[in-house]
């Protein structure tokens, strides 16, 4: 089991840029080895320092199904891999034994929820499957032969950090061909002879400037916040520094403490973040969701948009908001902000709400202690 790394450093990108970033990363934190698997647009990497073979490259590319969650015993383990359509949940492996099996039904709860992510589950092997005789929920998973990994496939060999991707390979003997050809076109264009043409000068019609759409983003984009603050409060192993939304999307900054990135991921309440590491912490991002919302949230931002303004000003203070106007610019602070308390972000959410042709430009929340301090900066033609 020495030569196959299970969980290993790994990440995952649509963005080659980001993948070669990685790679630089991994050689400073003393990694040997990586393998590169491409799922769809996404790659997954993995990085080691002696293994010698992807246990997640190794299974995926056997499995046929776009979600599922593949166990195999396999030395003493209870090796576990999953994956979302392009998305790769987790490499990881349990103790082959009852404890070991229970942690992994809860680990794997909602990947297997029919309402969630509804992967299927995959047990390979009868003696990975008598480990379940007694576990009701799990009787209809699909039973396949057990993996042979004494002839590994090539797409789970993993390389030397020394040598580049294939493809990188290829765009730098491309850039070459098109530097040496666009140096032999201007070499041509510059020495040709050229005729002085015609100058033609055509009267020019001023067209009216078009209006200038305003930008940001509007109420339906930000009815989580509370809601996110609250499950991000007390993460295992990491510290959350700080939470923003902007131009570019949401963006979580974290510091680690003793959790992993995988353990990361299994607390995140949604599987849309991209992570992306830097020398002082992790980054978390993503599109804001839009119109994420229950039949009783959605009541309770059903209010009468005659209602007057002054009202809603009235309520903000009193939700302990505070207001600073300047020109075609509000900017709204609450220093004790408790997202645990959704009052306080409905009340935001009902002002917001009579004002439709205000735009959010950016929020800044911090965690304080038990609390966050949020800062709201709007724009209105």
């Amino acid at each position: 089991m020495n030569d196959w790394c299970v969980q290993g450093w790994r990440q995952q990108s649509t963005d080659r840029e980001q993948i070669l970033a990685w790679l630089s990363e991994a050689k400073q934190l003393g990694f040997e080895r990586y393998n590169l698997f491409k799922q769809g647009d996404c790659y997954w990497l993995c990085c080691a320092t002696t293994e010698q073979l992807d246990m997640a490259a190794a299974i995926r590319a056997q499995v046929h199904e776009q979600a599922a969650v593949v166990v195999q015993q396999w030395c003493q383990q209870l090796v576990v891999v999953a994956w979302q359509q392009q998305t790769l949940l987790t490499c990881c492996h349990f103790s082959a034994d009852k404890h070991g099996v229970q942690n992994f039904l809860y680990v794997a709860e909602n990947w297997l929820k029919p309402d969630q992510m509804n992967c299927t589950l995959v047990i390979a092997g009868h003696s990975t499957r008598h480990l379940f005789d007694n576990v009701e929920s799990i009787q209809n998973a699909k039973q396949i032969p057990e993996f042979s990994f004494e002839k590994p496939l090539k797409l789970a060999k993993m390389r030397s950090l020394r040598q580049l991707p294939p493809w990188l390979r290829r765009r730098i003997l491309l850039r070459g061909v098109i530097a040496a050809l666009l140096v032999t076109g201007a070499s041509v264009w510059w020495f040709w002879p050229t005729t002085p043409a015609p100058v033609v000068i055509e009267p020019t019609t001023q067209l009216p400037e078009p209006p200038l759409l305003l930008q940001g983003w509007q109420q339906q984009h930000v009815i989580h916040v509370d809601e996110l603050l609250s499950q991000v409060s007390f993460l295992a192993g990491w510290k959350v520094t700080q939470w923003q939304l902007d131009d570019a999307g949401e963006t979580l900054w974290l510091q680690q403490s003793y959790g992993s990135h995988s353990d990361l991921l299994l607390q995140m309440p949604s599987q849309d973040w991209q992570l992306e590491s830097n020398g002082q912490g992790l980054q978390l991002q993503r599109e804001p969701p839009e119109g994420i919302v229950d039949a009783v949230a959605a009541e309770s931002l059903e209010i009468d948009l005659g209602t007057q303004q002054s009202n809603s000003n009235e309520a903000l203070e009193e939700a302990g908001f505070t207001q600073t106007k300047r020109s075609n610019r509000v900017d709204i602070q609450h220093l004790l902000f408790d997202p645990f308390t959704p009052h306080q972000w409905q009340v935001f959410l009902q002002w917001l709400a009579v004002r439709p042709e205000m735009r959010i430009q950016k929020i800044v929340a911090t965690p304080e202690h038990l609390s966050w301090r949020i800062t709201i900066t709007l724009q209105h033609p």
